[in-house]
């Protein structure tokens, strides 16, 4: 059984003999702040939402890393000098001729 504690007002207190003391008054004493060492050293690190998921995130089903296309690219400067100026023709020709093409296609649905 859990007894019900004594509750009784200040006159009843006095009334039975009971005394108030009045205490002097104290300065407060400041405890310093208990500062922890971190037991990682090395600046924060700060991630992106992008990292953050790539690297901490859950694995998606099925993913698989993006291929990357390769993309042809010529360098005309490495040609001699010949082959660049017949590459060269050669292109802007074939531009002109895709370019006199859709001039034309345009004239008859006009």
């Amino acid at each position: 059984m859990i007894k019900k504690p004594k509750v009784e007002t200040v006159a009843e207190f006095i009334a039975r003999g009971g005394q108030i003391k009045q205490v002097p008054k104290a300065e407060q004493v400041k405890q310093p702040d208990i500062v922890k060492k971190p037991t990682a050293g090395g600046p924060v690190t700060i991630l992106s939402l992008e990292e953050a998921d790539l690297f901490y995130g859950e694995a998606r089903k099925n993913s698989k890393p993006k291929k990357v296309k390769p993309t042809a690219k010529i360098d005309l400067d490495a040609l001699p000098e010949a082959l660049r100026s017949k590459f060269i023709d050669k292109l802007k020709e074939e531009m002109s001729g895709e370019r006199c093409e859709e001039t034309q296609d345009s004239e008859e649905e006009g």
